[in-house]
Order: C-alpha cells, then structure tokens, then sequence
C-alpha cells in the first residue's frame, strides 16, 4: 500500500492524497474491474501495466479536515481494501 500526496507546498498544506494498493496477481480479470467500478462509490479500481489488480481512492484535504474527518477517511480506505479483496477472493 501507498499513500501520495499532490498539489503541495513546500512539501507542506497538500490539496490532496492518494491511497493505492496493489496485488501481485495475474488472475483478475478487466471485467472484474469494471464491476467494482460500476458498484463501488469509493475505490476506483484498474490493472496496472503488469496486469495487477489496483485499487485507488483520492481524498480532497484543500482548506483542512478535522481530526476526525481524517480517522473517518482511513476507516473508508481501510473498508475499501478489504471489500476489494475479499470480491477479488484474494
């Protein structure tokens, strides 16, 4: 898993993140993907340019978030990768 940040200054006050993970597997398939992608609202998922399953979700932070907004927003990345393996029966 990563976690990138975007649009800072200074390598302070970041706009916005990027969480990903990625499975080292060649067993899914482009249809699987796209119905993640139809029926997931958080998570957009793809396979990478080895063919590997990835699963993104981009978080606006422009003009802060709160403490718990935070808390709240790793809970739903946490969610996502889980929800994303266990469709991909990984």
């Amino acid at each position: 898993m990563s976690l990138y940040f975007y649009d800072c200054t200074e390598n302070r006050d970041c706009s916005t993140v990027m969480f990903q993970a990625a499975w080292e597997t060649d067993e899914v398939t482009v249809a699987k993907m796209a119905e993640w992608n139809r029926k997931e609202r958080f998570g957009k998922a793809f396979l990478d340019e080895d063919g590997h399953p990835t699963v993104e979700m981009n978080v606006n932070l422009h003009g802060g978030v709160s403490l718990t907004n935070l808390d709240d927003t790793f809970d739903w990345w946490r969610v996502v990768v889980e929800t994303f393996a266990e469709r991909q029966d990984f």
